[in-house]
């Protein structure tokens, strides 16, 4: 039997219990809203894992689960009104979001309900092997730990040029050594940080086109005859070093800047269409979400807007 006192603390236990969970599916159907209107990248994050981790200062693990849940929601609304009844867990909400569809939904929807954390999941194994999320662990000042799934291929792959290594500096190799190789070679290649600033002549730079309205068309805007053009690697390769490859994105409010590095495009300030050059001073490094958010801004339809725009930021 119960003391009146532990009676007392049990009930409020559940009643914080209760009061977690439905917080928890708040906070999913939230961030759906966050997500639709464009919330994060309006403050300066680059995706909505940055916002949940930074902004919300959510564990990175739970995180991935809210934004995984909320999504396969969208997907599948039937999960979304399991977990307002209370009947799944957001913990197998999102491991069974990795098998979940509209087609197999009454399936999995079921398992999630009366399975176990270790039942659903030898299940989700057993049709979807499980590959282990690549994780970065901090060992000490200059040391970390890295740990990630691969398949046979990559492992055939970095086993030889362990070989070739070892064979090229008379001893052998670790893998840490092959890694810090391959990396050091394929950031030769692909990295253009570390290309050569080229010298720009004229010649490289995008003239202004100048074409003469057809007799007759005098009304038609002088934009419809802009040609778009491929910019010149020359151009690109100066973009990015000043850019330092990373989006140049400004915040209205906090004036803050992205400085993602990820998914990086290059974007003319003054479109194309509108009369834009591909000059070193028109384009910029955006991240690809706020390269796209820019265009859906309706305000960024008219040539001075964007140059408003663009000396604002």
């Amino acid at each position: 039997m119960l003391t009146s006192h532990q009676q007392s603390l049990h009930s409020r236990a559940v009643q914080l219990s209760q009061d977690y969970f439905k917080k928890e599916m708040e906070l999913v159907s939230h961030l759906q809203s966050v997500e639709k209107n464009k919330v994060h990248l309006a403050l300066n994050y680059s995706s909505l894992f940055q916002y949940c981790v930074t902004e919300l200062k959510l564990p990175r693990d739970r995180a991935y689960d809210f934004i995984t849940v909320q999504r396969k929601c969208v997907q599948v609304p039937a999960l979304k009104q399991k977990l307002e009844a209370g009947k799944i867990s957001l913990t197998n909400a999102r491991r069974v979001s990795s098998v979940l569809t509209l087609e197999n939904q009454e399936k999995w929807l079921h398992e999630a309900e009366v399975c176990s954390k270790e039942e659903l999941e030898k299940k989700i194994a057993g049709v979807l092997p499980k590959s282990q999320r690549e994780t970065v662990k901090i060992l000490s000042e200059d040391r970390y730990s890295l740990s990630l799934s691969i398949d046979e291929a990559l492992l055939k792959k970095l086993r030889r040029i362990q070989t070739l290594l070892s064979n090229r500096r008379k001893k052998a190799v670790n893998l840490e050594e092959t890694l810090n190789f391959a990396a050091d070679e394929v950031l030769k290649r692909i990295d253009p940080l570390l290309k050569k600033m080229p010298e720009l002549g004229l010649d490289r730079v995008d003239k202004p086109v100048q074409e003469q309205l057809p007799q007759g068309m005098v009304g038609i805007e002088e934009k419809e005859f802009h040609e778009r053009k491929p910019i010149p690697a020359a151009i690109k390769t100066a973009v990015l070093q000043r850019d330092e490859g990373k989006c140049q994105w400004k915040s209205p409010t906090t004036r803050e800047k992205c400085g993602s590095s990820y998914f990086i495009h290059l974007h003319h300030k003054i479109p194309v269409h509108l009369g834009g050059l591909n000059t070193i001073e028109n384009i910029v490094v955006l991240c690809s979400s706020h390269h796209q958010f820019l265009h859906d801004v309706p305000m960024m339809k008219h040539p001075d807007r964007h140059q408003k725009f663009w000396a604002m930021t």
